[in-house]
């Protein structure tokens, strides 16, 4: 980071793998999100027959030549499970262009999200401060790999009409959280933070299995001072498959992909007036899409 980045920061909130989090100096309801040039390499891969696949998680997307191989190893639980991340140079600027993008894009849909603007330096943006509701939803147009070991009897690629919506319970969300004295050695300890700044996958070992929604509404989850109810939770079942809708539609005129999935997490604003807001870095991480082939493109 520059100098000049400095003179609005305040004191780092988080600081995770592939990002950082810091305070606002005079902006106590506003935060600042670095994001790092360090990709996580063993996220699975996309398996969707037919058509040409374009998985925009995969490290191809960058140029090999410009991967500068500093490697180092997440040792979160054992010696045993190490996760291997590379650094890439502009992945930081890269992932901080295409949340931007989404987030500018959804607020001409009038759709509520924690970001506020981009940074003059390319690979931070300002975002409201909000608690983490501990709960990603993945919506589904086609069904990859990893549904269809969990689902028997649905073929690898099976199209949902319309797209199904999966809940899952973050067991460690995300906290944004001054370090005190008595807190540092916890935060020190604790591998929750860690694990969860990895990039998402459908095998993240911080989500539980499937909720239903009964599960959720049953969780009475009281995110501040805010009880989730059925109210919160159709409401963000409603933005998620309107935030689809929205993305696919882009996705499908602008780059001819279908967009095969797509995460999205929810924050309550820490403002006196609590707003449920959607909170998620949206990034190469975040979704997968199909590149078409058309019959002509193969002559």
């Amino acid at each position: 980071m520059t100098s000049s980045t400095n003179d609005i920061l305040g004191q780092k909130l988080f600081d995770g793998k592939t990002k950082t989090i810091y305070s606002m100096i005079d902006q106590p309801g506003l935060i600042c999100i670095y994001r790092k040039d360090y990709y996580l390499t063993s996220g699975g891969t996309l398996s969707i027959p037919g058509s040409r696949r374009t998985s925009v998680d995969s490290s191809v997307r960058f140029n090999q030549q410009q991967q500068q191989q500093h490697l180092y190893y997440n040792n979160t639980n054992n010696s045993n499970n190490s996760n291997l991340y590379i650094e890439m140079p502009g992945k930081g600027a890269l992932t901080t262009s295409i949340t931007a993008c989404v987030y500018e894009i959804l607020r001409e849909a009038s759709i509520p999200t924690f970001y506020v603007a981009p940074h003059r330096q390319p690979d931070m943006f300002i975002a409201r401060k909000c608690t983490m509701i501990p709960i990603l939803w993945i919506i589904r147009r086609l069904a990859n790999e990893t549904y269809v070991q969990r689902n028997p009897g649905i073929v690898n690629g099976h199209r949902f009409i319309p797209p199904i919506v999966e809940i899952y319970h973050k067991r460690h969300p995300l906290i944004y959280r001054r370090l005190t004295a008595a807190n540092i050695d916890d935060s020190l300890d604790s591998s929750c933070e860690s694990s969860l700044d990895e990039e998402d996958s459908d095998s993240d070992e911080c989500l539980s299995s499937i909720w239903s929604y009964e599960q959720l509404l049953n969780a009475h989850f009281d995110v501040e001072d805010l009880k989730i109810t059925q109210t919160e939770i159709e409401y963000m079942y409603e933005t998620c498959c309107t935030i689809f809708d929205i993305l696919e539609h882009i996705w499908m005129v602008k780059k001819n992909c279908q967009l095969i999935d797509l995460k999205i997490e929810f924050g309550i604003t820490t403002t006196i007036t609590k707003e449920i807001v959607v909170a998620n870095t949206f990034d190469i991480e975040t979704w997968h899409v199909l590149g078409i082939v058309h019959k002509s493109d193969h002559h």
